[in-house]
């Protein structure tokens, strides 16, 4: 396929019409790809003006197969891992402006104009859309807490308490961007994303905005064993972050004593769950514990064990 390098129009009339390029990084997505790809050739914006990539970052799948029939631009990254993914689709790039989506999200009709109306600020070098998960019949209750909590919305991420980023499941940057500071650091093994967006606010001039219009639905992990491997990976890969930026962040470093009464509140309601539960199969009826939230349960659980093998790993005090 040949690369379409006009440009899409901003507000601004004074402001040079940028090259849209949306990266999506893939993984084993055979069962996504397609819905999300169809999701971005459907956009309410001029076809002309916007151009799509898919990086497959070696599938196992049948992912490369599906994207060959897509039509659109098809590379294959070999080293693993998104920041690996998405610099690759980065070097391809062309125009101003470029937008990442994950290969297992669904856009909506609008985000993509969304995306590129934030960026009519010129000192406005990142938008962070919003994230969300469809809601229906079919969700699991893991699912259904995970949208109750706002568990991966993007508003937690701009409120982040020491620097704002933009999750990357959902995000656009200038291109200009990656000139100034380079491109995903890709020995972060997660974490990328929030790296980037600091950086670009410690040495350039430019902000993150928050688009929320721009929105993008996000599916959420279904089972418990699934969600503590992927919230204990987080937190194992935010301790090298943290390492990164420790001489910018040792305010947020809790005491000694405020990391003793999490870890007795965390045991306490987990000894308490568990005891509920001996409960309801011993003598098959509740008497009278107060409830514990098993899923809020598990999401501290995970990232305190993430946290301690990270600080243990990185050699650095961070739990």
């Amino acid at each position: 396929m040949g690369r379409i390098l006009l440009g899409c129009h901003l507000k601004q009339p004074e402001v040079i019409m940028p090259t849209c390029l949306i990266v999506i990084p893939a993984y084993n997505e055979g069962n996504n790809i397609l819905a999300c790809v169809n999701s971005l050739k459907g956009q309410n914006f001029p076809k002309d003006d916007y151009e799509i990539i898919v990086v497959d970052n070696n599938s196992t799948d049948d992912t490369p197969d599906i994207v060959k029939n897509l039509g659109v631009i098809h590379v294959v990254e070999y080293k693993r891992g998104t920041a690996a993914a998405k610099n690759a689709g980065i070097r391809l790039a062309k125009g101003n402006i470029i937008a990442f989506v994950d290969g297992d999200c669904i856009a909506t009709e609008g985000w993509l104009k969304n995306i590129v109306s934030g960026f009519e600020k010129s000192d406005i070098g990142c938008i962070a859309g919003g994230i969300t998960a469809k809601e229906d019949d079919s969700l699991s209750p893991l699912e259904r807490f995970f949208i109750r909590k706002g568990y991966l919305s993007q508003a937690q991420h701009v409120e982040n308490s020491f620097l704002p980023f933009a999750a990357m499941a959902n995000a656009a940057y200038r291109k200009e961007v990656f000139d100034k500071i380079g491109l995903f650091d890709e020995e972060l093994l997660i974490g990328e994303d929030a790296d980037l967006s600091w950086r670009m606010q410690l040495f350039t001039d430019y902000r993150v905005a928050y688009v929320p219009e721009a929105i993008v639905f996000h599916p959420y992990e279904s089972r418990p064993e699934e969600l503590f491997r992927q919230k204990r990976r987080h937190a194992f890969g935010s301790v090298m972050l943290y390492k990164k930026y420790k001489k910018y962040q040792q305010a947020g470093v809790k005491s000694l004593r405020e990391t003793y009464w999490e870890y007795r509140s965390l045991i306490r309601r987990g000894l308490l769950l568990l005891f509920h539960k001996l409960q309801k199969y011993l003598w098959k009826k509740n008497m009278g514990l107060p409830p514990t939230d098993e899923h809020q349960l598990i999401l501290e659980t995970a990232w305190k064990v993430g946290l301690i093998q990270g600080s243990i790993r990185h050699r650095v005090w961070y739990v």
